[in-house]
């Protein structure tokens, strides 16, 4: 009995090694090329593997793959027809194509370089009493009395005069309330919630959605929930970009 699985499991063994072998070989569809594309590639050893090479290192993109390979880059209304069954995925308005490899050879990520910071949206720090929340003015909150009361005992945690509350509203969700610590108000989000939480400062209105897909200031392609930096107004979050 020992023998038949100790067979079995190099049976199993081998048909993972084979598996991944094959599952990242070439297409055989040809290696035409098109003089078009939006960026140049960088070739150089990613350290990775013996089979990975860095193709593009960019302002925009970090990209990893077979080395050798080529990758193109381009937005949606610039699409070679030709191109059209070799996409990978695409990001944050860019479309990533290659001729010879399947869309798991490769690992993409743009590069985490925002044009705002929390300097950026200073708020002056409300020093008064700090009002409790206001439930009559919010009956639905009540279903998150204490994780709501539970957070306001913590005091302001953002621009200046608020309090932001966080619960979870499914696998990978997030959802928020806003009291305001001058007024008691309690103030719904309906349509901000995060898959991968916000960051946020006690003297600043800005506010960083899904700031936890951000690695070494790298967002990876298979993330497909976008890093965005929005402003509070008072009533609700406006982008910024």
């Amino acid at each position: 009995m020992k023998k038949i699985m100790d067979n079995n499991q190099h049976f199993i063994i081998f048909a993972f090694i084979l598996l991944a072998f094959f599952s990242c070989s070439k297409n055989n569809n040809g290696e035409s090329k098109s003089s078009n594309q939006k960026e140049e590639t960088v070739n150089f050893k990613s350290g990775n593997s013996k089979f990975e090479d860095t193709l593009i290192n960019n302002q925009e993109y970090l990209i990893i793959g077979p080395e050798n390979s080529r990758v193109e880059i381009y937005k949606k209304n610039k699409i070679p027809n030709h191109l059209v069954s070799y996409e990978l995925t695409n990001f944050a308005g860019d479309y990533f194509f290659n001729r010879e490899y399947p869309s798991n050879c490769f690992k993409i990520f743009r590069k985490y370089s925002p044009k705002s910071n929390f300097k950026d949206f200073k708020v002056a720090m409300y020093t008064g009493k700090l009002a409790e929340p206001d439930f009559t003015n919010n009956p639905k909150a009540l279903r998150f009395k204490t994780r709501i009361k539970e957070t306001c005992k913590k005091g302001i945690n953002f621009a200046g005069h608020y309090t932001i509350v966080s619960y979870g509203c499914g696998t990978s969700c997030e959802s928020y309330k806003i009291v305001d610590r001058i007024n008691g108000k309690i103030i719904n989000l309906p349509t901000f919630g995060a898959s991968a939480s916000i960051e946020f400062q006690k003297d600043s209105k800005m506010v960083i959605h899904n700031v936890g897909w951000i690695n070494a200031n790298l967002i990876r392609e298979a993330i497909h929930a976008e890093v965005k930096h929005f402003q509070w107004d008072g009533n609700d979050f406006i982008e910024i970009e």
